[in-house]
């Protein structure tokens, strides 16, 4: 079974985990692709928020509500594996994160994937791969701005 959400905010990946942690199914993987912010294309982010290579301060993986940070926050999310990329990898970071469930729910899996903001073809590439089926989640989830027709928002 796959799934395809296409969000930008975490408090919606948050509501679709909960709601998949209470489903009949022993274990969901969610797989997310999350491309940086990259202030020099999109408004998304100024200073080192906009930094589309920086995993601690930019605004969709290490800010406040950053996807990294959220989770590590989050009661009930334990890091089972953070891997950084290789030097010219578009692949900044993988996080890898399981949340044990409680009485009545279920076990929920998750697949993180920062990837440099000068580097979102690469993270569509992946993500259209993965939604297509070449995967083992049950949900594929890209967390990012970029419409899906190639244009750049502004």
């Amino acid at each position: 079974m796959q799934i395809l959400i296409f969000k930008r905010r975490n408090f919606v990946l948050f509501g679709i985990l909960f709601f998949f942690a209470f489903s009949p199914i022993k274990a969901i993987t969610v797989e997310v692709f999350v491309p940086l912010c990259d202030g020099s294309q999109l408004l998304c982010g100024k200073g080192k928020a906009g930094d589309p290579r920086s995993l601690k301060e930019n605004l969709y993986w290490g800010a406040a509500f950053g996807v990294e940070t959220f989770l590590n926050k989050k009661l009930g999310f334990q890091v089972l594996n953070r891997k950084d990329g290789l030097l010219n990898s578009p692949i900044l970071r993988e996080l890898k994160l399981v949340r044990n469930p409680q009485s009545g729910e279920q076990k929920v899996f998750i697949v993180a994937r920062a990837y440099a903001g000068d580097r979102i073809d690469d993270a569509l590439k992946d993500f259209l791969k993965a939604s297509s089926g070449k995967t083992n989640a049950d949900l594929v989830v890209w967390d990012g701005s970029r419409p899906f027709d190639g244009s750049h928002s502004s």
